[in-house]
């Protein structure tokens, strides 16, 4: 589940979380936990494990919305590489 909600009227979101849409492609790289009744369930830890895809290329959230991250995620940018590329990296690092 995702902070924040847009209805008609109004758009409500964390600065550093911003919501995805309807039609937008991501890599997110997923946390697996228990909730409350003690089932699994997977969840993003934040921005910082959410990737958008446009046009087949990666990129990490502070190259989409410069305007909200400054340093936040630099260890972690991520700018225009090409989803097979990408992927193959990250298969290389776990």
């Amino acid at each position: 589940m995702q902070p924040g909600a847009e209805t008609d009227d109004a758009i409500m979101e964390v600065k550093l979380d911003p919501l995805m849409h309807t039609g937008e492609k991501f890599v997110l790289f997923l946390h697996q936990s228990l909730n409350y009744t003690g089932t699994e369930q997977w969840s993003e830890p934040g921005p910082w494990s959410r990737y958008m895809i446009k046009d087949g290329n990666v990129y990490s959230l502070d190259i989409i919305y410069p305007d909200r991250f400054d340093t936040f995620l630099r260890s972690t940018r991520v700018n225009g590489i090409q989803l097979s590329d990408f992927t193959t990296t990250v298969s290389t690092l776990s």
